[in-house]
């Protein structure tokens, strides 16, 4: 006998089919959107990375930009002060000639009784003739010199220079008195120890001693030669 066929088993399996028809749809659906949401998440990681590299690297660019530049107004601002180094200047402290040039520590100048380094110039002078400041300043020391070049007087002019005035007869001015250029600071003299050292000295003993420091560190002076900074002092033919 032949088994009748429920109709309405027919149509669950129908309903069946069609129901796992769109649960395979809608997994396929999740499936594309989560791998979609992926991948615009990486794109937008890589965006962001490449974002801040770029962002670094002009931060750096300017960095070294500003760096530059404060480099370069260093330099400048060196270069300016070199310059006004170079332009110091002083005035001619009496009228004459170099008898004796400067020669510094390493040069000898003949002697009498063999050679001496000068460290100043010597320029001829007549007696009981005025001398006065090279440049405005402030008076250090007024008295006798320890190195024998008679009565001195040492003016600090606070620009990084000091001048010494000696071989002098007498002093016009004191000790931490302030002067001004072209100021009279004192008379030419006999009294420097070396009148008799130097035959130039031996014609002309009321020679000016004049002598240049330029300050080399915090606290130490060197000498240089005068006739840098004085433009119409003339050495005797």
């Amino acid at each position: 006998m032949d088994k009748i066929k429920d109709p309405n088993e027919n149509k669950l399996k129908a309903l069946l089919k069609k129901e796992s028809f769109y649960l395979i749809l809608f997994v396929c659906i999740c499936v594309i959107a989560t791998i979609t949401g992926i991948v615009v998440t990486r794109n937008n990681s890589n965006k962001t990375i490449e974002t801040s590299v770029e962002e670094t690297e002009d931060k750096a660019a300017a960095s070294t930009a500003i760096s530059n530049s404060t480099l370069v107004k260093k330099s400048a601002s060196e270069i300016a002060a070199n310059a006004s180094e170079d332009k110091v200047t002083f005035t001619k402290p009496i009228d004459g000639k170099v008898i004796i040039p400067y020669l510094g520590v390493d040069g000898m100048y003949p002697t009498k009784e063999g050679s001496k380094s000068t460290l100043g110039v010597y320029i001829e002078a007549k007696e009981e003739q005025k001398v006065v400041s090279a440049a405005k300043g402030k008076v250090e020391y007024v008295g006798e010199d320890v190195k024998g070049n008679g009565t001195i007087v040492i003016i600090d002019h606070e620009n990084g220079y000091k001048t010494i005035y000696g071989n002098l007869s007498k002093a016009l001015v004191e000790a931490n008195s302030t002067v001004e250029e072209k100021q009279e600071i004192g008379i030419t003299g006999n009294s420097s120890k070396y009148t008799h050292t130097f035959k130039e000295l031996e014609q002309c003993p009321t020679a000016l001693y004049l002598q240049v420091l330029k300050k080399d560190s915090e606290s130490k002076y060197v000498d240089v030669n005068p006739k840098d900074y004085i433009k119409d002092l003339e050495v005797a033919g």
